[in-house]
């Protein structure tokens, strides 16, 4: 909404219904994220089978929706959505075959996974508005949906759940620090990896793994390199002051500091 009134000479108020639609798709991509990861307490995930089916309605509603509003560069922004959500279906392929063992893949797949989506809602609405494609818009949203898996994986990290990346065995930025840098407890991360986190844990808080280490410094020094790259790009990009000056904020505050 925030991209299309900044290019729109004129109001639409469609573009609340295609705001709603968005949200509607990305959440049928959770919920098949959440399916494929088995991680989730979430309603949908007592019966997936359902669920699958009702995801399935969800994206074709979505790409039905659209295309019965009046937007003069729908067919355009349709074009948007269907290369975005491929390329985010691409990075979650990559995610499932957890092989981000190193920091340039795991980083090439948040971009394509989680990035892609949030360029999507940016340039969809950047498209009906006037019906082009900028890059700066495509690479400041594309760090920022980067960012906020960061922050995600962070976050998942400090909680000794079922979603913890290290008892599943899966890869982040923390964890990869720890694999790939020296440190006293690096023989037994790895030990643990091959258990698939089945093994006992010397700690009372098993999150100390990582507060003992740089692990997370590292991890939020990246973050910061990534909002040093969204914050330059959209500089660069031709958003109102008032818009530009509410995703800045953004981009400096998301998540704080994990």
């Amino acid at each position: 909404m925030l991209h299309f009134e900044s290019f729109s000479q004129e109001k639409n108020l469609e573009i609340y219904l295609v705001a709603a639609t968005i949200e509607m798709l990305i959440l049928s991509l959770d919920i098949v994220d959440d399916l494929q990861d088995k991680d989730s307490q979430e309603i949908w995930m007592k019966n997936p089978s359902y669920s699958l089916n009702t995801v399935l309605y969800m994206l074709y509603k979505c790409i039905s929706i659209i295309l019965k509003t009046s937007f003069k560069y729908k067919h355009q922004a349709l074009e948007i959505i269907c290369k975005y959500v491929m390329r985010s279906v691409n990075g979650q392929q990559l995610d499932l075959q957890n092989e981000g063992k190193k920091e340039e893949i795991y980083l090439k797949m948040i971009e394509d996974k989680s990035g892609s989506l949030t360029t999507l809602s940016c340039l969809t609405g950047k498209v009906l508005a006037d019906g082009h494609i900028d890059d700066h818009c495509i690479a400041y949203s594309m760090t920022l949906g980067a960012i906020q898996q960061m922050n995600n994986d962070m976050r998942c990290l400090k909680t000794w759940d079922e979603k913890n990346d290290f008892l599943n065995g899966r890869f982040s930025l923390p964890i990869l620090y720890i694999l790939n840098k020296y440190s006293f407890f690096t023989e037994y991360l790895i030990d643990v990896y091959k258990c698939k986190g089945k093994l006992f844990i010397p700690y009372s808080n098993p999150v100390d793994i990582f507060n003992n280490s740089l692990a997370f410094q590292y991890a939020n020094l990246i973050k910061k390199s990534y909002q040093i790259k969204a914050t330059k790009n959209l500089n660069q990009f031709d958003l109102t002051l008032e818009a530009k000056s509410y995703i800045n904020n953004f981009i400096n505050n998301i998540g704080g500091r994990n």
